[in-house]
């Protein structure tokens, strides 16, 4: 070992000394401005969920018109996402990230002014390119600066963020609203956008993987984000229009031409918008995104349910009912702050079973509890879903970014990002199906409140068993995963 008085008399010895600092310094800074621009979406989330009721009020419209703001941005940044991510890749990632945050900021500023339903619905499609450019290179920034050792810890701080926000959100939403208006939480987002985008600017390099061509692959692009778009509103509209109505069957026909059509021409072009074949050829990579759905479908599944439970078998008071599901984020929080030591300690297959065998048990416990014993029983339910998924969320991540070629971090990245809305949508649409069938009505409107609570019990039962097949899912992966942990 060299001692320091060599090393000051040394000047190689006190470069490489100094290079290995500043490298250092320079992955915690990455860490630092990559978690702030990543909770500020995250947050934006929570604010917004709970201006929807206002924003009804205000427009004078009806539900299924407010419900275009969550869809219009969910379908927007789920379509592009994979296209930002290649952009990364080719041009580098510090201006594709901080161009996001400029772009969310300008569709925040134009749905805080919005006189009308329809043009709040534009800001909200501006915010969603937006947070598109900027989600598709979180993990792609994080993954590219820590080692291999230290990558679980990284991204569980990224999902620690999150989590906070996730949690901060709706109650600091709820205070805004009561305060200034809805057009408050839109605001919200201006100063903690500048600030990001300042730091990007000042401190992030412009990293990513320059390609000999520039050349994008649009056909691709558009075949991908049309053939997703038409997938999600086909499946947020089903349930409205009817299954085997026309217009759903046929949403979902061209979603399929489309996807096939896709997959027809990424196999025959030089430069794909979607290397099909960190799926067809990398094991580890796609059973971990097929397990992030099912994750994720999961835990919004009871995470949707939860709040038209303690509204109608437990008559709480809309105003409280976000601070009665603190327990459910306040858990997630938990886990994630946990899973971020845990994840480079023990193998991510073993961590990511455990959370969503514990997201599993969560959905047992919430469907043996009747309304008659009031809220303090589900306390334990809400908890253990929470810890479970965030034990599940960073050794998965780490598993996705660790199977991806250090060349396509930014798709990869945003392919994770992609199954992670998939997942999403898929679980609030199925937990809303499956209940409305079940009580011959939606959630909160026409509710047979006679089968309500059997029905609750068996949404719940089905959410578990989805998680506990996830949860095998990951014991396939342990051959595939030993040369990455």
């Amino acid at each position: 070992m060299q001692s320091p008085a060599r090393s000051a008399l040394d000047p190689n010895a006190a470069a490489v000394i100094a290079d290995s600092n500043v490298k250092n310094n320079y992955k915690w800074l990455v860490l630092t401005i990559v978690s702030l621009g990543t909770a500020m979406s995250a947050l934006d989330t929570g604010v917004v969920n709970v201006a929807y009721p206002e924003m009804t009020r205000f427009f004078n419209v009806p539900l299924t018109t407010i419900t275009w703001v969550s869809l219009a941005y969910l379908i927007v940044s789920s379509a592009t996402i994979t296209t930002f991510g290649r952009m990364a890749d080719l041009f580098g990632r510090k201006w594709i990230y901080v161009g996001g945050l400029a772009v969310f900021c300008i569709g925040s500023l134009v749905c805080a002014f919005a006189p009308t339903i329809w043009l709040l619905l534009v800001g909200r499609v501006i915010e969603a390119l937006g947070a598109a450019m900027a989600l598709s290179n979180s993990i792609a920034l994080i993954s590219e600066v820590f080692p291999a050792q230290q990558r679980g810890m990284a991204i569980g701080v990224l999902e620690t963020a999150v989590g906070v926000a996730l949690t901060l959100g709706p109650t600091l939403g709820a205070l805004l609203i009561g305060l200034f208006g809805w057009s408050a939480v839109f605001f919200l987002n201006l100063p903690l956008g500048m600030v990001n985008i300042g730091l990007g600017l000042r401190f992030l390099r412009n990293s990513g993987h320059r390609q000999a061509t520039t050349n994008l692959d649009l056909t691709g692009t558009f075949s991908f984000g049309g053939s997703v778009a038409l997938l999600l509103l086909g499946l947020t509209q089903g349930q409205s229009q009817g299954w085997l109505s026309g217009f759903t069957l046929g949403v979902f026909g061209l979603s399929l031409v489309l996807l096939t059509f896709f997959i027809y021409w990424e196999r025959r072009v030089a430069n794909p918008a979607i290397d099909l074949k960190l799926f067809f050829a990398n094991r580890a990579f796609a059973l971990a995104n097929f397990t992030k759905i099912l994750g994720y479908m999961a835990f919004f599944g009871i995470n949707f349910l939860l709040p038209y439970y303690l509204e109608i078998m437990l008559n709480f008071d809309t105003k409280v009912v976000g601070a009665a599901i603190i327990p459910f984020t306040a858990g997630m929080l938990l886990g994630s702050l946990s899973s971020s030591f845990l994840s480079d300690r023990y193998p991510s297959r073993w961590l990511t079973a455990l959370g969503l065998g514990m997201v599993a048990a969560s959905g047992l416990l919430l469907g043996l509890v009747g309304p008659a014993a009031g809220y303090w029983p589900l306390l334990p339910g809400m908890a253990l879903g929470g810890i479970g998924m965030g034990l599940f969320i960073t050794p998965n991540d780490k598993t996705i970014m660790n199977a991806a070629p250090s060349d396509r971090m930014g798709v990869a990245g945003s392919t994770l990002a992609l199954t992670r809305s998939l997942g999403i949508i898929s679980g609030i649409t199925l937990a809303g199906t499956l209940f409305a069938a079940l009580t011959d009505g939606k959630p909160g409107a026409d509710l047979n409140k006679t089968s309500a609570p059997m029905a609750f019990s068996v949404v719940y039962v089905i959410i578990a068993a989805i998680a506990l097949v996830g949860a095998l899912v990951t014991g396939t992966l342990q051959s595939s995963t030993q040369a990455s942990e």
